[in-house]
């Protein structure tokens, strides 16, 4: 990706780079190249060697001008996006459920101003969460950063120009100085420990290094310095870093887990999260990436090699901004709609629908040279109506038809009305009153917790139990925990602090099960037309049947094996509980006719000692 300059130095190799580093973002995406997202930090380099340059080259000159050069830009980015977003409005208009649809318009609207990267950072906060695999507009976060990237630096290189010009410096000499400066000053943010993963992904001052790695790279080098013997040697360094990028953007595909092609699933609550973690830490995976890019990129045409056109790496490469576009939407609602895994078919026919959709915008709108009057009168009305309907939509929570499976209507639709049922139990965080005669209850743990605590408050015990909630354990809780009857706690059972022990009876604290109802309810709702919708049932995730497995040994006889309810000898659960409502809106909390369903058939006598 990148701006395909058409000129007499035009550098082939260039698209062979781009070529490599799509081929692996799509690779991660399917799940078949745990290190392929490496390749979005080859395209931040290249980027960098093609802007950097020629901003600095027509600021020098007093030729630049900023609201054109962001013109060009946004011309550049805007048309396959925008198509790109109509599309993924439409699908979710169709066929998604509301809180999800909900979640798309927002990523619609944050794409659209180029600012996907910052909602991302608010709130997934985590590039590697497997909730962003059902996210059809993940991946813009790279096009938000980018375009912060041409709205920043050139206004920087500008007001570098004006001190030059006042103090009488060499305006070059100060930039290079600047850059590395600036570059440097990345580099350390981002190695810092203390910043969080989410930040250092998606935020730009975490990035600028790679950037301006790639515009050093342009501007150290001068045509015809160097002697045919130092030509030889950066060759070889040259043919030594591509080698090491090949390695590091496909040597995780030595971690993938063939006979589960897609999604990796990481339970709720599990102890050692290993999804995405490589040999090599994450921060040495990108600085190495960016530094043997830079290495690849250094140099003019006479330095790199002559390569054709029709190499077919180069042919994907000049595509890569489509196909960058286009692979996430089609596999996102491929595990919407269809299946969490991919079967080898259908791996290979979203590999011919992104080809061919890539190939169409390539050819019909990216090669196309828009006019400005077409871009004004059509182009502008048309995201205008994307911003306003993904902001409506938000607004109405998603909501754009009733939909009884979820007590949901479009007269009752309100923003965070699931969330809000699983949340209600914040308000139980406070000390036990002096209630005389009912059960002192405490529920310790995260949001898994709160619906264990729902099902309580919807259970025939509700009336005779006083709750109280807490996040997480804290020495400051221990009146709390002294003073309960019963602690129900949502964590491994080692994990449960020793000071707990000895303020309890130890045969009244209990473990809460895990649980899951599949990763899409979007898989559900595709059958709704049919006649058998209502009995549905889903596969238990593998991994949540493990974790369960495990802490049901830990807990012994006091484990809550909530999964036992729900499953048969499959390992299938029932979507829909006995009224024809969703046990889960999302798949992991409870909808209030879960927790009714589960309340209807848990034996609380037996858990509280009543006869």
């Amino acid at each position: 990706m990148g701006d395909d300059l058409r000129t007499k130095a035009y550098r082939n190799d260039l698209d062979v780079y781009k070529g490599i580093a799509i081929i692996a973002v799509v690779l991660y995406h399917m799940g078949l190249a745990k290190s392929g997202y490496l390749g979005v930090d080859v395209f931040l380099v290249i980027n960098g060697f093609l802007i950097i340059p020629s901003v600095i080259k027509k600021t020098e000159a007093g030729e630049f001008r900023y609201f054109s050069f962001l013109w060009k830009r946004l011309v550049r980015l805007m048309p396959v996006l925008l198509i790109c977003l109509l599309v993924c409005l439409c699908t979710g208009f169709f066929g998604m459920l509301p809180d999800d649809f909900e979640n798309l318009s927002e990523q619609i609207f944050a794409s659209s101003v180029f600012s996907n990267n910052i909602l991302q950072a608010i709130t997934t906060k985590n590039y590697w969460n497997v909730a962003n695999d059902f996210k059809p507009l993940m991946h813009t976060w790279y096009i938000g950063i980018i375009a912060q990237f041409y709205a920043v630096f050139p206004l920087a290189a500008v007001l570098l120009k004006k001190i030059a010009d006042k103090f009488k410096k060499n305006y070059v000499l100060m930039m290079k100085v600047a850059m590395a400066a600036v570059a440097v000053l990345s580099l350390l943010l981002f190695l810092l420990p203390v910043t969080s993963a989410g930040n250092k992904f998606y935020y730009l001052p975490f990035r600028l290094f790679e950037f301006l790695a790639g515009g050093l790279a342009a501007m150290c080098f001068k045509p015809g310095v160097l002697s045919d013997r130092m030509k030889k040697t950066v060759s070889g360094i040259k043919i030594a870093s591509l080698a090491s990028v090949a390695v590091l953007l496909f040597y995780g595909i030595i971690f993938v887990d063939f006979r589960h092609l897609g999604s990796e699933i990481v339970p709720i609550g599990a102890k050692n999260i290993v999804s995405n973690v490589l040999i090599l830490p994450n921060w040495l995976l990108v600085t190495g990436t960016a530094l043997f890019t830079a290495v690849l990129v250094f140099g003019g045409k006479e330095l790199n090699p002559s390569l054709s056109r029709k190499n077919p790496l180069a042919v994907i490469g000049r595509r890569s901004y489509s196909i960058f576009l286009w692979h996430q939407i089609l596999l996102a609602f491929y595990r919407y709609f269809i299946a969490v895994e991919f079967e080898v078919l259908h791996l290979i026919i979203l590999v011919l629908l992104t080809a061919g959709l890539s190939e169409l915008t390539y050819r019909f709108v990216e090669k196309k040279e828009i006019k400005t009057a077409v871009l004004l009168g059509a182009g502008v009305p048309a995201l205008a109506v994307v911003v306003v309907l993904s902001l409506m939509i938000y607004m109405n929570a998603g909501v754009v038809r009733d939909v009884p499976e979820l007590d949901v209507s479009v007269k009752n639709a309100s923003r965070s009305m699931h969330s809000a049922y699983c949340d209600r139990v914040y308000k139980y965080d406070k000390d036990f009153a002096d209630t005389s005669g009912k059960i002192k209850v405490l529920v310790v743990g995260n949001s898994f917790a709160r619906d264990w605590g729902n099902i309580l408050l919807e259970s025939e015990f509700a009336d005779r139990i006083e709750l109280s909630y807490s996040f997480s354990f804290s020495e400051s809780l221990l009146p709390r925990i002294t003073g309960c009857d019963y602690l129900f706690v949502y964590m491994d059972k080692a994990d449960v602090p020793s000071y707990v022990w000895g303020a309890v009876d130890e045969n009244r604290v209990f473990g809460i099960g895990t649980k899951n109802f599949g990763e899409s309810n979007g898989i559900i709702y595709a059958k709704r037309f049919r006649t058998d919708y209502f009995d549905t049932r889903i596969k238990l995730s593998e991994p949540y049947i493990e974790l369960n497995r495990e802490w049901k040994n830990v807990w012994g006889g006091n484990y809550l094996d909530l999964i036992s309810y729900v499953s048969d000898e499959n390992n299938t659960v029932n979507a829909f509980s006995d009224d024809n409502r969703l046990m889960s809106q999302d798949c992991h909390h409870l909808t209030r006719a879960g927790a009714c369903y589960f309340a209807s058939r848990i034996d609380f006598n037996d858990i509280f000692g009543v006869e």
